[in-house]
């Protein structure tokens, strides 16, 4: 399993619709609870990645409320994040931490490429 969740430390080799989703799938055994459990964390990570860096409402508001189910640690809700994690037998706090490190070097770069462009317009 620290396989497919180590794809998250290296963001060149992320690949949610492939690598991740799939070493998952191919290493657990699937019942129909592990299945919904993983189509919900798939569409969490899909919306975490495709809304990162929003800058128009509906983007920005569709992150912050994956980002408070990731970040919520209180299990007592069968589909919180612990939870979906526990059941297709991810690490959450590893998984937890990995994403937002990615968050944080994303948003640092989006930091200088607006440095960047500003520079070059020669307003920075």
């Amino acid at each position: 399993m620290k396989n497919a969740l180590a794809l998250v430390h290296n963001s060149s080799s992320l690949n949610l619709d492939g690598d991740f989703i799939d070493n998952v799938w191919k290493t657990l055994v699937r019942n129909g609870e592990q299945r919904l459990m993983l189509a919900i964390l798939k569409e969490a990570l899909d919306s975490f990645f495709k809304h990162l860096g929003a800058t128009d409402e509906k983007g920005k508001a569709i992150f912050q409320e994956v980002e408070g189910w990731i970040r919520e640690k209180d299990n007592g809700w069968i589909f919180s994040f612990e939870n979906v994690c526990e059941s297709v037998g991810i690490d959450a706090s590893y998984l937890r931490a990995g994403l937002f490190r990615r968050k944080a070097s994303a948003r640092h770069s989006m930091f200088y490429d607006v440095e960047e462009k500003l520079a070059a317009a020669g307003g920075g």
